[in-house]
Parts: C-alpha cells; sequence; structure tokens
C-alpha cells in the first residue's frame, strides 16, 4: 500500500484535483492514515472541491471530532503528496457507519480466515528458502506471497473438485 501511496503525488499531477478520479485516491489515504476507533467511527461519504465530507455515528462524535478535521485534512494531504483536501465536515450518518462496521466485522473474519489458511500452508521447505533472504521485510513480504499464493491454488482446487461433484 505505501509504493501506492509514493505513486499518488505523479498521478495527481495528471488529473483535475476537483475531479471524480481523485476521490478514491483521497479515500485510500484515509484508510491508511484513519485507522482504530476513529476508523469505526468516522467514514467518508465524497469530495466536494475541497472538502473532504466525512459520516459519524451520532452528535456527541460529531462534536468529539470537528477539532480534528484540520489535522485529519493534513494527514491525508501528506499522504498523498498534494493539498487536496482544505476541510473535513462531519455529517452525522448513522445507517453508514452500522453499514460499514457490518464490512469492518465481514473483512475481519475473512481475513483472519485467510490467514489460519495461508499459515497452514507455510511448510519447513519455505521457510528454509526464505531464510536466505538477509532482508527482513523483503523475507516476510515473500513469505506472505508463497502462503497466499499456495493458500488461492488449494482453495482454487478445492472449488474445481466441489463444481465437478
Amino acid at each position: 500500500m505505501q509504493d501506492i501511496l509514493r505513486a499518488f503525488p505523479t498521478i495527481l499531477k495528471h488529473l483535475d484535483t476537483e475531479g471524480n478520479a481523485v476521490e478514491p485516491i483521497v479515500f485510500a489515504a484515509w484508510r491508511r492514515v484513519v485507522d482504530g476507533a476513529l476508523a469505526e467511527h468516522i467514514v467518508p461519504l465524497r469530495l466536494e472541491k475541497n472538502r473532504l465530507i466525512a459520516a459519524v455515528s451520532s452528535e456527541t462524535w460529531r462534536r468529539q471530532v470537528a477539532d480534528l478535521g484540520p489535522a485529519l485534512a493534513e494527514r491525508v494531504n501528506a499522504a498523498i503528496g498534494a493539498q487536496v483536501v482544505n476541510y473535513v465536515e462531519f455529517q452525522v450518518e448513522a445507517s453508514v457507519i452500522r453499514r460499514h462496521r457490518r464490512q469492518l466485522k465481514a473483512s475481519e473474519k475473512i481475513d483472519s480466515e485467510w490467514a489460519s489458511l495461508a499459515e497452514g500452508q507455510l511448510t519447513s521447505g519455505l521457510r528454509h528458502a526464505a531464510d536466505s533472504i538477509a532482508d527482513n521485510e523483503l523475507r516476510d513480504k515473500f513469505l506472505a506471497a508463497a502462503t497466499n499464493s499456495l493458500a488461492r491454488r488449494e482453495t482454487d482446487l478445492k472449488k474445481n473438485a466441489e463444481a465437478r461433484a
């Protein structure tokens, strides 16, 4: 994800910063810089010119986060390497937050199940091959890619077998 964020300034030079194409970039940066409890309670809705409209679950939350707007705009802009968001406006949209939380829970469950399946693919031979990679970050990326690939292959094989049955 970090590599993609580094490309944003170059991409933005070729886009109209007030157009619809910028909104997904801002939303991706938002997900990168807003995490934890805030991510459960604040969801970006739309980008209108340089104003980011974000949903919150209640009036209490809106009051609580109102002062965070400038800092959040600064963090989003820093992540994308361009001044795109000048202001964050918070609107009470409880249904949006409820839907977002359901999606987060479903995603966490899938991520957990996938991680478990991928971890089961880590063989001693694969671990031994990874040990020859000196760079820790590169080794971790190699293991993640290899185990995910093997898990995906196993899942595809199971689906194909079920389809034939």
